[in-house]
């Protein structure tokens, strides 16, 4: 048996989506489930303040030779 805190979320409808961590085995299992009432504040994406650089992809005949990618002590 484990046990897993973690947040979950609650739609309209009355269904929970919850992230469980990895090395739980899929199929059917037995939870119990205790709700704190109080509501959780967590930012949905928790990274949405790191800028954001929006570049142009490399075009076909872009060359990347290690020589030019490493100094005279080979780093």
């Amino acid at each position: 048996m484990q046990t897993i805190q973690a947040i979950a979320t609650v739609n309209h409808n009355g269904e929970l989506t919850l992230r469980i961590p990895r090395g739980i085995p899929p199929g059917r299992h037995q939870v119990v489930l205790v709700i704190d009432e109080k509501l959780v504040q967590v930012p949905d994406r928790p990274l949405a303040d790191l800028p954001v650089i929006d570049i142009e992809p490399w075009s076909e005949d872009t060359s990347l030779p290690r020589d030019d990618s490493s100094d005279d002590d080979d780093r």
